[in-house]
């Protein structure tokens, strides 16, 4: 297909145009966001038509099971009242303040940046690597900044050498092991560590990769690893953000099992009953307990352990959205952060924040979505003929962000009650989720579905 490009240059610079814009986005460049989405569309539109066959057929192939959910998804962040304006706002309230047009932009955007990754992926302009490596940098640039910035202002391991000490902002008090200096849009702001931390603990899974270098050694991927994974690695050490290398486990993991060719003896039924049966099993609990089935809260909270794994201050916030959602109270989102006294909102998983924000329609979209692309992600892994560095370095990044955001996502950014305003880091904004969407669409078309006259070699420096 590369050379029915050379025909039209419009088709080639809109390719080109469409990798930048994505690359802003991973930057989040400047915070503004929703004018690379609104290019993003704009891309999208110039490039349909070319692709207009392929697309049909693709439609029927699976393309279409994976633009639904996230349409509907993207639908509900349109109407859901989180993400609205309202005259008057409380401090137990949470409004994104977006208008009519800014959630109009972020439907078409999502939309756009799935089929983007889907055109690129068709025209075989780009190497994979290129790909890959333009958005780590762009996820990358923002974190070595802040780290920068961090340990001017604050020194190194200031999360370590400074418990029990304060500053003060606006007549309050805030821990400084709490802080980070943050590249917000053009300018630096005092932001959350858990934050940084975890923009910096997924590009240093990438690293992973770095075992699967060949003896020809590709000099280009190499070193544009290694100083992406470096900048993830130093920026948790020298903050002194430790416990977050250990969601580097997962990812760690999948790269051995794969080095060593160990995955080929866990396929097998035995292994997959396991996983669904231990699944199943903490579903089970989990719903019993959420409505305190043989008084199951009351036996969690009788021992300590099971009280710290079971019924902690985070299980305690799920079992309350998993009943409003699933008892149909909450449909297309709540904007409340108060029940009854208990904080409820953000529940520190992306999930459960989304069943939450977005009510249960919009979590069905999203987890719809979510096994879609898992499925093209497995198929890609099995079949596609990427070199195995890149499939490692895509599977150890989505795997580390992945279990980042179910066990710590980073709703709020900022820790100064001055700027809850823009104090919000939903989901549809999330540059981690937003190339997670263009990888979507980027590898559901396999290199092998390509016919000789389709294929273009990747290009080795």
């Amino acid at each position: 297909m590369k050379a029915k490009f050379k025909e039209s240059r419009l088709a080639l610079i809109s390719l080109f145009l469409a990798l930048e814009v994505v690359l802003f986005i991973a930057l989040d460049f400047g915070n503004v966001g929703s004018v690379f989405k609104g290019l993003a569309f704009i891309l999208a539109a110039i490039l349909a038509p070319y692709f207009f066959e392929e697309m049909k057929l693709d439609l029927g192939r699976g393309l279409y099971v994976l633009l639904m959910p996230i349409l509907f998804y993207a639908l509900v962040t349109m109407v859901a009242p989180a993400y609205g304006s309202y005259p008057e706002m409380y401090s137990n309230e949470v409004f994104m303040r977006l208008s009519f047009i800014a959630r109009l932009v972020n439907l078409l955007g999502v939309l756009a940046l799935l089929l983007l990754g889907y055109f690129i992926g068709k025209s075989g302009v780009f190497a994979t690597k290129h790909i890959y490596i333009v958005i780590l940098a762009g996820l990358a640039a923002p974190v070595l900044i802040s780290l920068l910035a961090t340990l001017i202002n604050y020194g190194f391991f200031h999360s370590l050498l400074y418990k029990n000490m304060v500053t003060y902002y606006g007549g309050e008090e805030y821990e400084v092991i709490q802080q980070a200096s943050m590249l917000y849009g053009f300018k630096m702001m005092t932001g959350d560590l858990d934050v940084l931390a975890t923009m910096a603990v997924i590009i240093a899974s990438a690293g992973f990769g770095l075992l699967f270098i060949g003896k020809d050694k590709d000099k280009f991927t190499l070193i544009s690893l290694a100083i992406v994974s470096a900048i993830g690695v130093i920026t948790l050490i020298l903050t002194g953000s430790f416990v977050a290398l250990l969601y580097l486990l997962p990812a760690f993991i999948f790269a051995l099992l794969t080095k060593f060719n160990l995955l080929k003896k866990l396929k097998n039924k035995i292994t997959l009953w396991i996983v669904v049966g231990l699944v199943v099993v903490g579903v089970i609990v989990f719903v019993l307990t959420a409505y305190n089935v043989f008084n199951l809260q009351t036996v969690w909270q009788s021992n300590r352990v099971t009280r710290k794994l079971l019924f902690n201050g985070y299980m305690q916030r799920f079992y309350i959205v998993f009943k409003e959602a699933v008892g149909f109270r909450n449909l297309y989102g709540y904007f409340i952060t108060i029940i009854l006294g208990d904080k409820i909102f953000p529940t520190g998983n992306f999930l459960f924040d989304v069943m939450w924000m977005d009510g249960l329609i919009g979590f069905i979209a999203l987890f719809a979505f979510l096994v879609m692309f898992v499925v093209r992600l497995v198929k890609h892994f099995m079949k596609d003929k990427d070199e195995m560095i890149l499939k490692v370095v895509l599977i150890s990044v989505l795997l580390t962000a992945f279990f980042r955001f179910m066990l710590h996502y980073p709703f709020n950014i900022f820790i100064y009650k001055e700027f809850n305003a823009i104090n919000n880091f939903p989901l549809i904004n999330s540059p981690i989720f937003l190339v997670t969407i263009f990888t979507a669409g980027y590898i559901f078309v396999l290199k092998e579905d390509k016919t000789e006259e389709e294929v273009v070699p990747h290009e080795e420096n």
